[in-house]
């Protein structure tokens, strides 16, 4: 008798789309590069049906664009995509902070962990050590997520991030407002001390909402 497939295995697409989605994110695959069909199929061993639908889904979440005689192009990040995603983050971060803060999910460890994040950062900034700063500010935001416990709103917050980090080298921005974003956190660790979460919420609305505008204001003038 013939095995059933598992009911678990994952589609080819599927497969196809994470690994194109990881190769962006991770820079593997830079902005404007173009994507091929004929060479993604001898890559995984595939015809070009699953390659196309994972080329499709790719395209419906902004990642690239499909051009008529061109093919697939890994999209360049525009003022209004930078717009649409920050608005985003800046609502679910607000969110995850003040819901970890009214559960009570934060302890003084936790508050020492971003003391001890935001020295470091300080640090980094005065040495102009921006690749060392990059992930402490995201330990930074992803604390009040974590401490949640929202494992969908970790997963779509954590992609929206790397989709501007894919496509904006390096975090742009980290060189100009440093100064302003440490000072930004800092009034965050105030609210939360205070166990103030509705103001620790604001904050963190303001603050990725501030950070939208610089990084739009970046990109209009390249």
């Amino acid at each position: 008798m013939a095995k059933k497939p598992s009911a678990n295995a994952t589609p080819l697409r599927e497969r196809i789309y994470h690994q194109l989605v990881e190769d962006i994110v991770r820079g593997r695959i830079g902005a404007g590069e173009r994507i091929s069909e004929a060479a993604l199929s001898e890559r995984f061993g595939v015809s070009k049906t699953p390659v196309r639908e994972a080329l499709i889904q790719l395209q419906t979440e902004g990642y690239i664009i499909l051009k008529k005689n061109i093919g697939a192009v890994v999209q360049k990040i525009s003022p209004k995509k930078v717009d649409e995603i920050f608005c985003i983050i800046a609502v679910l971060e607000a969110y995850a902070t003040q819901a970890a803060m009214a559960a009570n999910k934060l302890c003084k460890k936790d508050i020492a962990y971003l003391e001890s994040l935001i020295q470091n950062m300080e640090a980094y900034s005065k040495q102009k050590k921006f690749a060392a700063y990059r992930p402490l500010n995201l330990q930074f935001h992803g604390l009040f997520v974590e401490r949640l416990g929202n494992e969908e709103l970790k997963r779509t917050i954590d992609e929206l991030r790397s989709r501007m980090y894919a496509f904006v080298s390096g975090g742009m921005t980290l060189l100009l407002y440093t100064d302003r974003y440490i000072e930004c956190h800092k009034m965050i660790l105030e609210a939360v001390k205070k166990q103030d979460a509705a103001e620790a919420a604001r904050l963190m609305k303001d603050h990725v909402m501030e950070s939208r505008q610089f990084l739009i204001d970046t990109l209009s003038q390249t």
